[in-house]
């Protein structure tokens, strides 16, 4: 669970996507991590980054102009997201399945004062309401500046075989790719360069998989061609592997669906920030993943193994902290291909 042991420039090159075999960030402020952290905001005493953003009004690039849309956010994350954004001033657009429940949550936020918030029903896991919902957002907002990919889903040991793995995957990594895919037209050029954060997992990371050449040949992918095969590699091992102890195959021992969507939502960010890396400035997009830590939500509620004993959960404030800071990094740049936890480059 702990960060990398590297030394930066090391944790750089194996992390950070690469523009002629460089490190391509170059937009992560140069200073110290101290100077970095006061001026682009830190966790300090386990306090949220509410107050902590940039205080200095030259790197406040947003405003209610700015459009985010958080998916899945009509409760935990999600929820906690959409609220932060809002708070400092965005114009966030909430989504869920549920029509009500969504409607529910956007009354909620406007009897506490957050006129700036507004709903959208969307099921990432089927196309139609993709479709639907970036038609719907064009025609209200003309586009949007930030995505917040949070929807996802887990199933629990208890449950392994084909269907559940192909659920998991449907929702986390084809859910997901699939609402980039259909926001990217949208996305407005501007100075300050659109974002794409993943919320993805520490579940997700290499070191799970039990197979070193498995391991190895996973830290190799970068197109799309490749991660869709190492789908299909999985999906045939979970039809073929009767007792669902998939480590039978390299895969990781314990939510080896959800460990492996997210360790493709991780892939693609990489791919994906390659691809958009050559942009020229004013249509520059950022993309990266994090792991917003262990916090008491429904999904980590689901088994009790998620909460080994001795481990302090995170409060929200913390799991909200890290996504917020990159979809709000200053309009001089930001990091791009990268994997977060609580504001640290993290080794995929």
């Amino acid at each position: 669970m702990g960060l990398p042991q590297n030394s930066p420039d090391e944790q750089q090159l194996q992390v950070g996507s690469l523009a002629n075999g460089k490190y391509n960030a170059g937009c992560l402020p140069q200073d110290s991590p101290d100077e970095q952290q006061l001026q682009v905001g830190s966790q300090a005493n386990g306090k949220s980054n509410a107050g902590c953003l940039p205080q200095d009004s030259s790197l406040k690039w947003w405003s209610k102009e700015t459009i985010a849309v958080v998916t899945g956010s009509y409760k935990g994350l999600g929820y906690g997201i959409a609220k932060e954004l809002a708070k400092q001033g965005v114009t966030v657009v909430l989504t869920a399945r549920d029509e009500e429940r969504g409607l529910d949550v956007q009354l909620d936020l406007f009897n506490k004062g957050f006129t700036n918030v507004v709903f959208h029903q969307l099921d990432i896991s089927h196309p139609k309401s993709v479709s639907r919902f970036s038609t719907w957002l064009n025609e209200k907002y003309g586009g949007l500046d930030i995505l917040v990919n949070n929807a996802a889903i887990l199933h629990v040991d208890t449950i392994r075989d084909y269907q559940a793995a192909k659920d998991c995957l449907d929702v986390n990594h084809y859910g997901t790719k699939r609402m980039i895919e259909a926001m990217l037209p949208l996305l407005k050029a501007s100075p300050e360069g659109a974002r794409i954060v993943n919320v993805s997992s520490e579940y997700g990371r290499l070191q799970w998989l039990t197979d070193e050449s498995l391991k190895e040949h996973c830290s190799a992918l970068s197109t799309e061609d490749q991660i869709d095969a190492l789908v299909q590699r999985f999906l045939k091992d979970a039809k073929e592997v009767e007792d669902g102890r998939m480590e039978k195959r390299g895969w990781a021992i314990e939510y080896p669906y959800y460990h492996f969507s997210k360790l493709c939502l991780n892939a693609y960010t990489r791919y994906l920030a390659a691809q958009l890396m050559n942009r020229p400035e004013g249509h520059k997009v950022f993309v990266n993943c994090l792991c917003p830590g262990l916090l008491r939500t429904d999904m980590t509620l689901q088994e009790e193994k998620l909460l080994p004993g001795g481990v302090t959960l995170a409060t929200m404030d913390e799991g909200v902290d890290t996504p917020v800071w990159l979809a709000l990094l200053p309009a001089a740049g930001g990091p791009s291909g990268l994997f977060f936890y609580k504001r640290k480059i993290m080794e995929f």
